[in-house]
């Protein structure tokens, strides 16, 4: 049992680990990834999950600072029911409305620039010879930095010039006196409250809450939903037109304290900030409760630009099979308008919608709604359609993002989409409906399996938990009845293909998850998900420090997916596999021995050549392999997101691959075995008197050379590094330390086999050792690249069609450059033999 330990690969931890390591530090190193405007590259802060890149099959991304740029640009406002416009030309705002409220928007503004956190930094420049003092604001918040510098523009004229830590300066319509303001208390901002306050002195001594924060959660606790209906249904109109333009909104209020319960406020503030339990529950409690009974002011709306490549890379996820969620806080409205842009959604889809719910018995009846309408359009539309890869087409055709009025499109029935082989149903949920969803275990199944049966789905208004938990939903979701998840598409169409006695071997494996965000904000989906990428944006650090992988932009997920992930994955899958196979040859010869040896405690190999078969001789191959191996190259990786597909659910990893696996090792064992047993044994004349460390070490040779052939002819990127790890690190070790080992048996002193003395010497002098080192290996070798060369003709898969589509590519090319170079010959030689009679003809003398 000793001998046959050696089946397990204990050095297959170690390659792996270094494989993972060059794994990270060819991520860290690609060039394509480097972010010039934060002159950072990807970083790979965790190496053991390189390869899950090349497995996702759901993304979920958040909106702001992820698919944007983080860039705010302040473009309109709501005053009590009056739309301005600000231009960027005049640095003014216009309305076209004639009942403006110069008052209210004082007074919105004035909010806007308490309201918040930013900080103040004043320099003097030196401006056409005249001092200059430049103000900047700097804020964890763009949105916040944004609306001050906007509150300060010459029409609104509310500019902040210096803030301390009790304290805030105000200059009111360009006066050279500066308004001061005494801070009380900072409410902060909370992602379950989803809105922040401050309470503030004026200088006529009241006592302000300024208040702003997500509209729906403002409007409840202002008079607009009390006495004003007019003035709602006008606000809420406006907040449509903004968010359907893509724009994000906040609303501001406040609110006027007596003397007496601006005391008692503070009181009660300053008994919570001494509390050692509870702290931050008995603040929170007090923040609901003065932020009531507010008066509301107004609703601002600024714009926050896609990314460069966003819509390149949706559409190249789609193509490789993955579905992209958007979650985000923000609205229903502006979620859509930023997926129909970027390219998540598009008007081809049927936008399914559950928002609004204020209770489970009514969530979970929208949900059996539209899980009726998902089944009726796919039984109408005759099922799944499974796409195929089309090697001279790079991609599909980009998605059409003109929308119509009644949502995401306005279709009865959804189109196909071929790239994740569902039909294109868009489902947008929010917060309370997920909220109460998973309150209801039966409620849960079924969102899950309507999830699962969407190729888009858009969160909106979630908090971070929310988001963590909609990724748990998806990512512990494949277990148990939940047959959304377990009959997926890829594994029943798999089973409709695959014979019954197969089906036991088809994989069932969970969806591998991915979550990206760029703020702290984003940390609990990141934690949550299988493999977490972070953004280096603006909102801090948070994101990136607490993820996996860190990029600069959104479009650098689709060369961390589709190069670096397929790359990853495809090598250690093939490493763990190749070591089993070479282990299960190598320790076969010595099973099949013990029938010989009659199970003695003799061993077929030297026990050196045993421990250096995994130490030298056969290290390096799979190593270089783990490393540099590229079955396609980077281009077109990128340019075919549909060979991402190939890797999805494991399939390279599934129980019947790696059956196939130890059965070549048990089949290439029994070849080296059993031919050198019969040939040795058949006609002793000619064998004469070898003993067993020659029939050994001739097997072992034998063994070394197939496992080695089937990774080079596997191998399809040879370079240097790789031929130094085949014919010097494999086979030219081997050679080195056998003879060295027989020929010099006192380096070894008393552990020297006996019998192993120039036994190299002997080997490599015999012919007929030398036709079994030659025949043994090519039969073997052959039987491989016929069994490719069949699964190449009758399954091939996305990765061996776009190789074919190369290899034809080149060989035209390099067709039409000899027809070209031949027709260039013909020409120069018609053109020297008619030269003496063009020379002739032009009255050249010397012709």
């Amino acid at each position: 049992m000793i001998l046959y330990s050696y089946l397990v690969p204990i050095s297959l931890y170690v390659t792996l680990e270094m494989q993972k390591m060059f794994g990270a530090f060819l991520i860290s190193w690609d060039t394509t990834m480097f972010d010039d405007t934060l002159e950072e590259p990807a970083r790979a802060q965790c190496s053991d999950l390189n390869e899950e890149l090349g497995l996702v099959e759901y993304v979920f991304a958040d909106k702001t600072g992820t698919l944007t740029q983080n860039v705010m640009t302040f473009r309109k406002c709501s005053i009590r029911g009056c739309v301005y416009n600000f231009s960027e030309a005049t640095r003014s705002l216009e309305s076209a409305q004639t009942d403006t409220d110069p008052a209210g928007l004082r007074a919105c503004f004035l909010a806007v620039a308490i309201c918040n956190t930013v900080q103040v930094r004043s320099y003097t420049e030196v401006r056409n010879g005249a001092d200059v003092i430049v103000r900047t604001y700097t804020s964890s918040s763009p949105d916040e930095e944004t609306l001050v510098q906007a509150a300060g523009e010459r029409d609104i004229g509310v500019e902040l010039v210096n803030r301390t830590q009790d304290t805030l300066q105000l200059r009111l319509d360009g006066s050279d006196k500066l308004t001061t303001f005494k801070i009380l208390h900072v409410c902060e901002f909370d992602s379950h409250r989803m809105r922040m306050s401050v309470l503030a002195e004026t200088p006529e001594g009241e006592i302000m809450l300024y208040c702003k924060g997500a509209d729906n959660r403002v409007f409840e606790r202002s008079d607009i939903c009390r006495n004003n209906d007019a003035l709602l249904e006008r606000t809420h109109a406006h907040l449509k037109r903004f968010s359907r333009e893509g724009l994000r909104t906040l609303a501001v209020a406040h609110r006027t304290f007596s003397d007496s319960a601006a005391a008692a406020v503070l009181q009660k503030f300053r008994e919570a900030e001494a509390l050692h339990e509870g702290r931050k529950e008995r603040l929170r409690e007090l923040y609901d409760e003065i932020e009531t009974d507010m008066t509301f002011l107004g609703v601002t709306a600024v714009e926050d630009k896609l990314q460069e490549g966003v819509q390149d890379t949706m559409q190249h996820l789609r193509a490789a099979g993955c579905k992209v969620w958007v979650l985000t806080g923000d609205k229903k409205e502006t979620a859509i308008s930023i997926s129909l842009t970027c390219g998540h959604t598009s008007s081809d889809m049927k936008l399914l919608e559950i928002a609004d719910h204020a209770s489970v018995e009514s969530c979970t009846r929208a949900i059996d709604d539209n899980l009726n309408l998902v089944h009726v359009d796919k039984d109408r539309l005759g099922g799944v359609i499974h796409g195929h890869i089309n090697a001279s087409e790079p991609v599909t055709e980009a998605p059409s993002r003109n929308s119509s009025s009644g949502g995401v499109g306005g279709r009865k029935t959804p189109a196909a989409d071929s790239a994740t082989g569902r039909y294109g149903h868009a489902l947008v949920i929010d917060g309370k409906s997920v909220a109460h969803a998973m309150s209801d275990a039966e409620s849960e199944q079924k969102l899950r399996q309507l999830f699962c049966e969407c190729v888009s789905v858009i969160g909106c208004r979630l908090s971070p938990m929310q988001k963590a938990l909609v990724v748990r939903l998806i990512r512990s979701g494949t277990t148990g009845s939940n047959a959304g998840l377990v009959n997926h598409v890829d594994h029943a169409a798999t089973c409709q293909t695959t014979h019954p006695l197969l089906r036991a071997f088809t994989p069932r494996w969970p969806p591998v998850t991915l979550a990206i965000g760029d703020g702290a904000n984003d940390v609990a989906m990141i934690r949550e998900a299988h493999v977490g990428v972070g953004i280096l944006g603006k909102e801090g650090r948070q994101a990136a420090n607490s993820s996996d992988f860190a990029v600069g932009k959104f479009r650098f997920l689709q060369n961390l997916m589709l190069v670096h992930g397929h790359y990853c994955y495809y090598r250690i899958a093939y490493s763990i596999q190749y070591f089993f196979y070479k282990n299960t040859a190598m320790t076969l010869p010595l099973f099949l021995y013990g029938f010989q040896s009659l199970f003695s405690a003799q061993t077929l190999f030297d026990s050196w050549f045993i421990m250096f078969f995994n130490l030298f001789f056969t290290a390096l191959p799979v190593l270089f392999f783990g490393i540099f191996e590229q079955d396609l190259s980077y281009e077109d990786l990128m340019k075919y997101p549909e060979v991402y597909k190939d890797f999805h659910r494991n399939k390279m990893m599934t129980l019947r691959k790696f059956l196939l696996w130890v059965f070549y090792g048990l089949f290439h064992a029994c070849v080296a075995y059993y031919g050198v047993y019969y040939t040795l044994t058949v006609n002793p004349k000619v064998t004469g008197d070898m003993d067993v460390s020659f029939f050994g070490t001739l097997v072992f040779a034998l063994m070394l050379i197939m496992v080695t052939s089937k990774i080079c002819v596997d191998t399809r990127t040879w370079t240097w590094i790789t031929h130094f790890g085949v014919w010097v690190g494999s086979l030219g070790s081997y050679v080195f330390i056998i003879f060295l080992y027989s020929g010099v048996p006192e380096m070894f002193g008393e552990f020297t086999t006996p019998g192993a003395y120039w036994v190299g010497m002997t080997l490599f002098s015999n012919p007929l050792a030398w036709a079994m080192l030659a025949l043994l290996p090519v039969f073997t070798t052959n039987l491989d690249i016929l069994l490719i060369l069949g699964y190449r003709k009758y399954a091939p898969t996305n990765v061996q069609r776009v190789q074919l589509a190369n290899k034809e590519r080149r060989a035209r090319e390099r067709s039409g450059f000899c027809r070209k170079r031949n027709d260039r010959l013909v020409s120069n030689r018609i053109y020297e033999d008619d030269a003496p009679l063009v020379a002739t003809e032009r009255g050249d003398s010397s012709a």
